[in-house]
């Protein structure tokens, strides 16, 4: 079971080598997001979940709002910190439930300052 920070980045780091991965987005429940970036960085976004009702569809929204930021041209840094604030929302509904540009554009006015933090090198 990894469940410290120093797990996740060894994990994640031993993924990105063996794999020889360009990139590696780790959800990590109510702890955020852990994002690998080769050259660049490790980083973690905190979550942005106010209210946890229902976690059903949290994952596939991280993934299709990182997709769409990627289709986008946004980076994947960008692309997750949407798609970590688009679950938050998501989390605090009932059910399978998806959200509008309007809601994601008042949450992020509302989580103007997102913040993540660097957890290590790569």
């Amino acid at each position: 079971s990894i469940t410290t920070k120093e797990e996740i980045i060894q994990a994640g780091k031993r993924l990105v080598q063996e794999r020889n991965l360009g990139a590696l987005v780790i959800t990590l429940g109510a702890e955020g997001m852990a994002i690998f970036l080769p050259g660049t960085g490790v980083y973690h976004l905190s979550t942005t979940a106010q209210k946890v009702f229902d976690v059903t569809g949290a994952g596939d929204t991280v993934i299709a709002v990182i997709g769409l930021g990627i289709a986008s041209g946004l980076d994947l840094l960008t692309s997750s910190i949407l798609a970590n604030c688009s679950a938050g929302l998501v989390v605090g509904q009932v059910g399978a439930v998806g959200i509008s540009q309007e809601e994601l554009t008042a949450a992020l006015g509302v989580w103007s300052a997102v913040q993540y933090e660097q957890w290590d090198t790569m």
